[in-house]
């Protein structure tokens, strides 16, 4: 049987880490293996690198999920994983996401910097299990948070790899025991957010003739020092 933890930055090596110690404390018998972001170059920037942990754990690395033979007793958890995972790749094995959000609300792309711009006070963190819409898979577990004022983009998004690794110790003993529930989405109340939603080439906080709350959000919502 085999686990695969599919991802980048602190969730996705914290999770490896806590996988490899917690099978060998509790003598199960899985090959665990890593599937790093195709950019993951095996060097710690201000994100910690899957494949450097990996291979300093001794872990089996795969470059892509549809390398690896899967089957119905596998299990695969995507943790920030930068492609979709396409369901003929799965082969029938059972596959998890933690999603930075608080589902139904911003499924899909940029969770760090809309809920801040639209003056959200809590965001959240959801494992659901995989389907092959965005986003859109039953709930097994989530977990709500504040979002102080004083949050940026980066702030935020520091707190979801936080947040979300509780998430995931949590629930590793139910997913690999196959003793969850699940629940599906009031798919009514969804948001979704593309890729392309912001264009950063070209953003200038320059509309100042609105309340100084929502300039504020604005801004903050752009704060993210690793990338300016």
């Amino acid at each position: 049987m085999k686990i695969v933890i599919a991802g980048k930055n602190y969730i996705a090596c914290e999770a490896l880490r806590y996988i490899y110690d917690f099978l060998k404390i509790n003598k199960l018998n899985y090959e665990i293996i890593a599937v790093p972001i195709s950019s993951d170059n095996g060097e710690d920037t201000w994100q910690p690198s899957l494949l450097k942990t990996a291979s300093l754990i001794g872990i089996n690395i795969y470059n892509a999920i549809d390398e690896i033979y899967l089957c119905a007793n596998d299990i695969l958890i995507s943790l920030e994983y930068d492609k979709i995972i396409k369901e003929k790749h799965l082969n029938n094995a059972k596959a998890f996401n933690i999603h930075f959000s608080n589902l139904p609300q911003y499924r899909g792309c940029l969770t760090s910097i809309w809920p801040i711009r639209n003056g959200e006070t809590k965001a959240g963190v959801t494992l659901h299990v995989i389907t092959p819409s965005i986003d859109d898979g039953p709930i097994l577990d989530q977990f709500i948070f504040e979002i102080p004022e004083y949050y940026t983009a980066y702030d935020l998004y520091l707190a979801y790899n936080y947040n979300a690794f509780v998430l995931f110790k949590k629930n590793l003993h139910g997913i690999l025991t196959g003793r969850y529930k699940i629940a599906e989405q009031c798919h009514e109340l969804a948001t979704y957010y593309k890729r392309n939603s912001i264009d950063f080439a070209t953003l200038e906080v320059t509309n100042f003739n609105r309340g100084c709350i929502e300039v504020y959000n604005y801004v903050r919502s752009l704060i993210f020092p690793p990338y300016q």
